[in-house]
């Protein structure tokens, strides 16, 4: 997904300011402190996940009045978008669904890390790094995603313990290994063998041609006796017409009469 143009219609300091980007090309924002740089990130974040319930950016508008849209494209379409302050229902111009699917899956905490990191986040980062209190890289890491690495190792060797510990039959590893074990049982008992396929296959063949066969020989009868109700049908029309054709014959030769003979009769 591309974005073309973000229009900040109606969010911080800003009215209907619309900032373009051209495509194929890096575009730089600059300006002095409290230009609107972050205050426009916000936007955009905003209007990708959803303006903050709690926010900041209603100093001239009210919070009901927040509005931010702008122009995506995916590659073949253009798309005109506007999100609204609201709980619900708050993006026209298209659904969450199709946004989400736009987004490659990227939500907004992993948005915020890669793409939207501020000047707070960066100098956390710089003062770990003077600090000295890992390694470099650990740092630079901490610094990427806004928080100690020490504490997200913590975090993760707890969730590893809640998930794996050796000889632990009821931890979520060993629970999901023997499940995984059982449905491969099951799996082996429902598999076919290629022989079994191909059998059931030519079976299958054998019957289509048959029934093909039957509803070719449906086909026919229907037409064989389709004629014969025309031919039952007009059989008593032919016997009424026999019948009257020799009644007109014992009458014997129509005797032509006279132009007058109408006036004579009168």
């Amino acid at each position: 997904m591309r974005i073309d143009r973000l229009d900040l219609i109606a969010f911080g300091p800003f009215t209907d300011r619309v900032l373009e980007f051209a495509p194929n090309r890096v575009e730089l924002i600059y300006g002095p402190n409290s230009a609107g740089k972050s205050t426009a990130l916000r936007g955009l974040t905003g209007l990708l996940y959803g303006i903050a319930v709690r926010t900041t950016d209603d100093h001239v508008h009210e919070k009901k009045a927040l509005r931010v849209g702008a122009r995506l494209s995916d590659g073949a379409t253009a798309l005109e978008v506007v999100r609204r302050k609201a709980q619900k229902d708050s993006l026209v111009g298209l659904d969450e669904r199709r946004l989400g699917q736009l987004l490659g899956g990227v939500n907004e905490g992993l948005f915020t890390t890669m793409f939207a990191l501020n000047p707070e986040r960066l100098r956390a980062g710089g003062r770990e790094l003077l600090e000295g209190t890992g390694d470099l890289a650990e740092q630079l890491f901490g610094a990427g995603l806004g928080r100690d690495i020490h504490e997200v190792l913590a975090g993760l060797h707890q969730d590893a313990g809640e998930l794996f510990t050796p000889r632990a039959r009821s931890k979520q590893i060993h629970k999901a290994i023997n499940e995984f074990r059982g449905t491969k049982r099951n799996f082996r008992s429902l598999v076919l063998r290629p022989e079994r396929w191909a059998a059931a296959h030519q079976e299958l063949s054998e019957k289509e041609a048959k029934r093909d066969q039957c509803n070719d020989r449906l086909l026919e009868l229907s037409t064989k006796k389709a004629t014969l109700e025309r031919y039952q049908k007009t059989l008593p029309l032919l016997a009424t017409y026999d019948d009257l054709i020799k009644e007109r014959k014992s009458l014997g030769e129509v005797v032509p009469l006279p132009l007058e003979a109408t006036q004579e009769r009168r």
